[in-house]
């Protein structure tokens, strides 16, 4: 249940975050989305091992940055200028837009975690594979 009640958590913070306009919808599209399928993942694997997938450091990196940048973008501290790279409206902070510094942890905990998903996903499918 720990697992499970942290990711309601998680959930429950993010779409927090949208209502407020702190962070663009697609950002919490993307963690739900994540989560849900990880989730699945999980529950589909158990059918193949009792044990669940060994932990691999850049999950735990993409949480440390998701979290930190999440708490920032409830604090809103400290505020920086855009960097102005690209005139994307839901890109706050790569655009000119000024945002709270976490906003560019949020960024680099979705790439890890899009790296992490991926590396669990191909290890899942591994393990599948060499059971049949």
């Amino acid at each position: 249940m720990d697992p499970i009640m942290d990711r309601v958590l998680l959930a429950t913070g993010v779409l927090g975050l949208v209502i407020t306009e702190e962070i663009p919808v697609w950002i919490a599209v993307f963690v739900i989305l994540r989560d849900t399928v990880m989730a699945c993942g999980a529950l589909i694997l158990q059918r193949y091992q009792r044990r669940p997938l060994d932990v691999i450091y850049i999950g735990k990196i993409a949480t440390a940055c998701l979290m930190f940048g999440f708490c920032d973008a409830l604090f809103g501290l400290p505020y920086v200028h855009g960097l102005g790279l690209y005139n994307l409206e839901f890109l706050p902070g790569i655009n000119a837009q000024s945002v709270p510094l976490g906003m560019f942890f949020i960024y680099v905990g979705i790439v890890f975690s899009s790296v992490a998903a991926i590396t669990y996903i191909m290890q899942g499918l591994k393990i599948m594979r060499s059971k049949h």
